[in-house]
């Protein structure tokens, strides 16, 4: 393993357009951890620019890919798709969009292990000219034995502490990464902090906007801020956990179970498929989504004991299956934030040991068997023994790169913080040994049959890598 660290922190103004929300108190969970404003209420930059329609790439397999694309205007259009750059010779047939209604196209029979290019092509109703979107990428599945490179983010937020000109950087060097695919790992939409659910309706569309400017296929994990946890599912179609997973299903296509994904397979009465966890295989690599949220116990008061937090049997066994089913010789793991800790589950490795995820209880003593009966090992442990390479997470708000007996922990940091660092809670979340990193940029992963090379690209122009790491291959 190697590491090189440029500590490199940028200062960068705040540029984004702002809308004002009042924080929305019922929705809001107690414990939180949110960023207001000084009058306490919650700004969010959900401003964009003018623009005629969105393309965003989705659930990329051996032979297909999703373009969902949303238009803000009535249009007619058709994708053309090639292998080739500047020559998508294959056309799809012309569809009618209507506006505010995303549609998806499904793009089957392609080759397999094969780079594609694809252009979105539109004109609105009655015109007589067709206009060419910007060319996108995609790459169907890779079989064991290739390179290939993935990128990541979390905690965009979109509130008063984050730039869109910064966020906007980070994009660009991701595109310029030509990632197979992009995974945003939560609190992408904050459904939960804004004042109405128009507003939060809203922060869909900004996402769309901004997401679009990847180019590459994008998959989500659940944050703790997105509105989709249990405390907020009453069991009607009208409850906060429904709106949320309408909204992100309709703009943000996920995985369902097929051939290629599996995952959460239960309809849920109101929803149907969830899409909140799920896993593929690329190259030499598995990919696990999980989702700490859906299954949690509801916590009234500032719950400290952590038990409350829960993957739910189902998900859990799902997980242990997975793994120990998979031959890959690298085994990753994508979610928010650990099932462990207090309320707030803030920190690292630190906090492993407790809980659902290390099997204690805050006082040290041994409490799986007591508050997960039957359950066979804490998730820690059944990470260990499946050989998991790396857990990556989120929502402590900077750039954290730790090791436990031998798997990597990374948190990867904010992509749109419009200050000069992050790490100021560090002591207060209980951050003690590893490297530790402020805002803003995203992590690329790039994976060989001989080793992966984990690097943080920071948000700027000449893209500095202000810390690299190598592990080699199982």
């Amino acid at each position: 393993m190697r590491k090189n660290i440029f500590g490199i922190i940028a200062i960068i103004c705040f540029a984004g357009l702002s809308v004002a929300n009042a924080q929305n108190n019922r929705d809001k969970p107690k414990g939180d951890h949110g960023h207001h404003s000084q009058s306490g209420a919650n700004v969010f930059n959900v401003v964009v620019p003018a623009h005629d329609y969105d393309v965003i790439l989705a659930r990329p397999e051996n032979d297909s890919v999703t373009l969902s694309v949303l238009a803000y205007q009535d249009l007619e259009g058709f994708v053309t798709f090639g292998t080739q750059p500047g020559a998508c010779t294959n056309q799809t047939t012309t569809r009618q969009l209507k506006a505010g209604v995303p549609l998806e196209w499904v793009i089957p029979s392609l080759q397999a292990d094969t780079k594609y290019f694809c252009q979105f092509h539109s004109r609105p109703v009655g015109a007589t000219q067709f206009k060419d979107s910007p060319e996108f990428s995609f790459h169907t599945a890779r079989p064991a034995g290739s390179t290939f490179t993935f990128t990541m983010t979390a905690d965009v937020h979109l509130d008063e502490h984050t730039s869109a000109q910064v966020y906007e950087q980070s994009l660009a060097n991701i595109r310029a990464d030509a990632p197979d695919f992009h995974i945003d790992l939560g609190n992408l939409f904050m459904t939960d902090k804004h004042a109405t659910r128009d507003e939060a309706w809203r922060q869909y569309l900004a996402q769309r906007y901004y997401l679009g400017q990847l180019g590459s296929p994008l998959f989500l994990a659940l944050g703790v801020h997105d509105g989709e946890a249990s405390r907020y599912d009453d069991g009607s179609q009208d409850s906060l956990a429904a709106l949320a997973n309408t909204n992100r299903k309709k703009y943000f296509p996920n995985p369902e179970p097929d051939a290629f994904y599996s995952g959460n397979t239960n309809r849920h009465v109101k929803s149907g498929l969830l899409e909140n966890y799920y896993a593929w295989t690329w190259g030499d690599a598995l990919f696990m989504v999980l989702d700490p949220y859906r299954y949690s116990l509801r916590s009234s008061g500032r719950d400290s004991d952590g038990w409350a937090w829960s993957l739910g049997r189902e998900q859990y066994d799902w997980l242990a299956h997975t793994l120990a089913s998979s031959k890959a010789k690298y085994k990753f793991i994508f979610l928010h934030n650990l099932l462990a800790g207090d309320q707030a589950s803030r920190g690292g490795v630190e906090i492993a040991g407790f809980n659902e995820w290390g099997g204690k209880n805050l006082d040290g003593t041994d409490g799986f068997a007591q508050h997960r009966p039957g359950w066979p090992l804490p998730i820690h442990q059944l990470l260990l023994r499946n050989h998991v390479t790396a857990v990556f997470k989120a929502h402590d708000n900077f750039y954290a790169r730790q090791e436990l007996d031998g798997i990597l922990y990374l948190m990867v940091p904010q992509p749109s913080f419009a200050g000069n660092d992050r790490i100021r809670d560090l002591q207060n979340y209980g951050y003690k040994q590893g490297v530790f990193l402020g805002n803003a940029g995203h992590v690329r992963v790039t994976v060989s049959p001989k080793k992966m090379i984990v690097d943080y690209v920071k948000s700027m122009p000449n893209v500095p890598v202000a810390d690299s790491y190598t592990v080699t291959g199982k």
